[in-house]
């Protein structure tokens, strides 16, 4: 039972707010987190084709401490081989190299579950449906048109979710699917594809332009170090948060709902450790009483 969302309708705040509901969460709470409440409801989708790929380069990103540096450092050679000859092996065997290493896990069954879900959803509620592909592009007009308001690109570079950022581009598959990777999705997914306008494609889609590097074993590489030191940082609230880096951590986190961190933010902003600049006291009033709410 989504409890904090229930609580919200209890509370007026001077700042709008903005819930972003993961699928998989839907999923896992069998609720519809009280979506009927919302006067506007936007769905985010993507096509299942480039979600699988980014799947399997953010799988190191998930939990970064559940594994060692052996098993990462297969991980990347795996990739490594993948870019040197895109055709030796599949998209699907990389995810299962990957379930062997212990690098995260997948399951098909789940994640097709998942994307069912959004289709239940996007039927039962009154959403915007927003494609992936029309966003990287630059196209906000859909975003504007049902917020109202002027929408843009947002810096995530200091944010803690900075390691999500990857290429921003949509239609990578092409690079790195073989036929096999092709009929799964088309076949699997189908439901999905249909829903969203994501129409059927064959082989003849695939191109030979390489994989590259840099968005990909690369990619892993660097923010896989990034992200296992957030994780360190951030899994342990108590730590002392000293440097501008790890401040800007906090807000970042504290801003996206984290009880825990909103409550260390407020801690040290009482201590003078947080300068206005960084976040307004109004900022901290706002998330303080939100923070009440999640207890």
């Amino acid at each position: 039972m989504p409890w904090p969302i229930r609580k919200l309708r209890n509370y007026d705040f001077s700042a709008t707010f903005v819930t972003k509901i993961m699928a998989s969460r839907l999923l896992a709470s069998k609720s519809d987190f009280h979506m009927e409440w919302f006067d506007k409801r936007i769905l985010l989708v993507r096509d299942v084709k480039d979600l699988m790929v980014s799947e399997l380069l953010f799988r190191p990103m998930i939990d970064p401490l559940s594994f060692g540096e052996q098993a990462l450092a297969e991980f990347v050679k795996m990739i490594e081989a993948k870019e040197r000859d895109p055709g030796s092996i599949s998209v699907l065997q990389l995810h299962k190299q990957a379930d062997g290493l212990g690098i995260s896990s997948l399951n098909w069954d789940i994640y097709r579950a998942i994307l069912k879900r959004l289709v239940a959803l996007r039927f039962k509620y009154d959403f915007c449906v927003i494609h992936f592909e029309d966003y990287a592009a630059g196209d906000y007009s859909g975003l504007r048109q049902v917020l109202g308001r002027k929408v843009g690109p947002t810096d995530l570079s200091t944010s803690w979710v900075s390691h999500i950022q990857r290429k921003g581009k949509h239609g990578e598959w092409r690079n790195w699917f073989t036929k096999e990777d092709i009929e799964f999705a088309e076949a699997y997914f189908k439901e999905y594809n249909e829903a969203f306008g994501y129409e059927p494609v064959g082989a003849q889609e695939l191109n030979d332009s390489g994989i590259d590097p840099e968005f990909g074993s690369q990619y892993v590489v660097r923010k896989s170090q990034t992200r296992r030191e957030q994780a360190k940082l951030l899994g342990t609230p108590g730590e002392d948060y000293t440097s501008e880096e790890d401040i800007a951590l906090l807000v970042s986190r504290a801003r996206d709902g984290s009880a825990k961190h909103i409550r260390k933010l407020v801690e040290k902003h009482a201590e003078g450790a947080v300068p206005d600049s960084v976040i307004s006291p109004a900022g901290i009033m706002d998330l303080k009483q939100f923070g009440e709410i999640l207890a």
